[in-house]
């Protein structure tokens, strides 16, 4: 402006390197890149150590000393040195921008520094929203899983526009997409990216002052676990704590259903699971969070149900892990859900560790080998509690992991909804005790041998006068086999079922006709439709 003082502007070309570092405390940012530019011309090993005389000799109480410091740290970058010292006093000290810069720094240095992803982990929770936007972006750099667990923090305390462009760009980089595609202990990931927007929605409700005072314990263990959509599934089926330790649990749901969490004493997940189940049938409790009643105080911690129904789809549950060793089953008690949606928190201390719950653990014991002859005269219950007992017998005898029920399971064998329309009473149980007396034709395995002696099976996709084509694997529907008829030397069908005899060998008679319920019901949500 007019009547302004000039600027006394440095020389930099050739001038002295302690001369050109004295430039770098100007406020002008063009004069310091001249400078910066200047000084990678130079030889990088001078620089250095006229770099680490000039830093030592800052002042502290310069109010433009932590300036200073950030613009030691970019010439170490810039020369290709490094000061880890530096950058770990820069992270953590009052000034944000000085802050945010040791976080963009560490993008480069993360591989040389055996604590980054502390470092990470304590920028990223950073009171201000400049530092946590540059973590999130670095985290994409580090691209290891335990950066995405820290890049997913991001999303603990309001965004904003800018950061959460950035969180949403980091979490979809390709060093991320490789830890989550696919993950289901990822699953909340998918739907952040679909709709930038609902992250907010996911975002953990403010805490009282009792709450800031528990999560500030020293111990403090803190779970997240959240619904897998569309697959009635918790993301984490397993999760471990110390006896006595406070728990800090953030339960989301993205799911398209409501869902809770609740924590029961061992061995008490059927009895409450099934209680919840009777809850359905009284209109009062349609908008209810289907905890049962619980007089022998089985139920130890729970939510209330979240989701798109409710109020909100993020709970925070504060509490102290049982004193008693074990493995305590947790459950969602939406009716319906529990026999499939459920997992265990393992609780050990110093004298049970978790090789030793899992020495415990109860592991399917022989039964028999059962025969028709065994089932002379067939009841098949139409009852409720029949039904339900009979899709966690579908999940103990492992049918869910080749067929489908209820949309859930895997689609490698027939998908069972309508299994009833061609199979009942001792038809259905003979097609599970002895699969091969019966196999639908897209099923059944064929066999080749070519000329050149080469052998090959699998299920006929198609053929016509030239070739077939075979699928070798279910489990790789979509690669397919070609060979050319005239290379053939013998085809033959094979008589023997994919599915093994002896599946329900471990199970008793009524989880048996449970079963046989469960199936010729339609499945639960078949069973409800009539």
């Amino acid at each position: 402006p007019k009547g302004a003082t000039l600027q006394d502007p440095p020389l930099i070309h050739d001038q002295p390197i302690a001369s050109l570092l004295d430039v770098l405390k100007r406020p002008e940012y063009r004069y310091r890149y001249w400078t910066r530019n200047e000084l990678r011309s130079r030889s990088e090993q001078d620089v250095f150590e006229a770099l680490t005389s000039w830093l030592n000799s800052l002042d502290r109480a310069d109010p433009r000393f932590r300036h200073h410091q950030v613009e030691a740290l970019w010439l170490y970058r810039n020369i290709g040195a490094t000061n880890h010292d530096l950058l770990r006093k820069l992270i953590q000290c009052e000034e944000h921008h000085a802050r945010a810069a040791a976080v963009r720094v560490l993008r480069s240095w993360y591989g040389e520094m055996p604590d980054a992803h502390d470092l990470l982990a304590k920028a990223v929770s950073d009171e201000n929203p400049l530092v946590r936007l540059e973590s999130a972006i670095a985290a994409s750099w580090f691209g290891t899983q335990e950066a995405l667990d820290v890049l997913l923090r991001v999303a603990d305390q309001p965004l904003g526009d800018h950061l959460r462009y950035a969180f949403v760009c980091s979490l979809g980089s390709e060093n991320m997409r490789r830890h989550w595609e696919g993950n289901t202990r990822y699953a909340l990931v998918p739907v952040m990216l679909r709709d930038a927007r609902k992250v907010e929605s996911f975002l953990e409700p403010p805490g009282s002052a009792k709450d800031a005072e528990f999560d500030l314990q020293k111990d403090l263990v803190t779970l997240r676990i959240a619904c897998i959509p569309e697959q009635m599934r918790f993301t984490e089926e397993k999760v471990s704590v110390r006896a006595g330790q406070p728990v800090k649990l953030i339960f989301t749901n993205p799911d398209a259903t409501d869902h809770n969490w609740v924590l029961v004493q061992p061995g008490s997940m059927e009895e409450l699971g099934m209680a919840a189940n009777e809850m359905v049938k009284n209109p009062k409790n349609a908008r209810s969070d289907f905890i049962p009643k619980d007089p022998d105080r089985h139920i130890l911690q729970y939510t209330p149900l979240i989701g798109p129904s409710r109020d909100s789809k993020v709970e925070v549950l504060r509490f102290i892990a049982p004193e008693e060793p074990g493995i305590y089953p947790y459950l969602c008690t939406f009716p319906g859900h529990w026999v499939v949606m459920n997992g265990a928190l393992w609780v050990t201390n110093d004298e049970v560790s978790e090789e030793d719950l899992q020495h415990n653990l109860s592991t399917p014991i022989f039964v028999k080998e059962w025969q028709m002859a065994d089932f002379e005269a067939i009841q098949v219950s139409k009852d409720e509690h029949a039904i339900m007992r009979g899709m966690k017998s579908f999940l103990d005898a492992q049918c869910h992991q080749c067929h489908q029920m209820d949309g859930r399971g895997i689609e490698l064998g027939p998908d069972l909804s309508n299994v009833s329309e061609r199979f009942r009473g001792k038809d259905l149980l003979q097609q599970i005790l002895k699969p091969s007396s019966h196999i639908d034709e897209p099923y059944r395995l064929v066999r080749v041998e070519t000329k050149e002696g080469e052998e090959w099976s699998g299920n006929l996709v198609d053929e016509n006068e030239e070739r077939i084509r075979l699928r070798p694997s279910l489990f790789a529907p979509d690669e397919l086999l070609s060979l050319r008829k005239k290379q053939i030397k013998t085809r033959e069908i094979s008589a023997v079922s994919p599915m093994p005899e002896g599946m329900l060998s471990t199970m008793d008679r009524q989880a048996i006709l449970d079963l046989l319920a469960y199936l010729e019901a339609g499945g639960h949500a078949g069973h409800q439709k009539h």
